[in-house]
């Protein structure tokens, strides 16, 4: 008959692993948003409400809605944001406020091309396809 012999386990025993890596899963999945781009201003209180009020306003019936808000519901973002940093930061953060078939940086260039006189169109460089404030 073979003699098996009992070696203590090394390390934390099975169950306890088991625990600390669903642990660390949950806490990785709580921070799972990505932060943003450092070069991004933190947007003010009232560039943040002007984008929520243009996205609640635009906002659609029903997912399969083809409702696209309307690049003018964005005017008053203008105003209340002080750069395009500023301005794209909060367009990051609330994209339901954006047409469907714009990206953040060609949406600004068309608000651009009607407002040059706002201070985030002045602020705008524009992108390769838009005007430049």
């Amino acid at each position: 008959m073979v003699r098996r012999s009992r070696r203590p386990l090394r390390g934390p025993s099975r169950p306890a692993a088991l625990l600390a890596a669903l642990v660390g899963l949950g806490a990785a999945a709580c921070g799972n948003e990505d932060p943003p781009p450092a070069d991004l201003a933190s947007p003010s209180a009232a560039c943040v409400e002007a984008f929520t009020l243009a996205g609640e306003n635009g906002e659609r019936p029903a997912p399969a809605s083809p409702r696209s808000p309307d690049i003018d519901a964005l005017q008053e973002t203008l105003d209340a944001c002080t750069s395009s940093d500023e301005w794209l930061s909060a367009a990051r953060g609330n994209p339901s406020a954006l047409p469907l078939e714009l990206d953040r940086e060609t949406a600004l260039d068309q608000l651009c091309a009607t407002n040059p006189d706002t201070a985030v169109c002045q602020d705008w460089e524009g992108t390769d396809d838009g005007p430049a404030a």
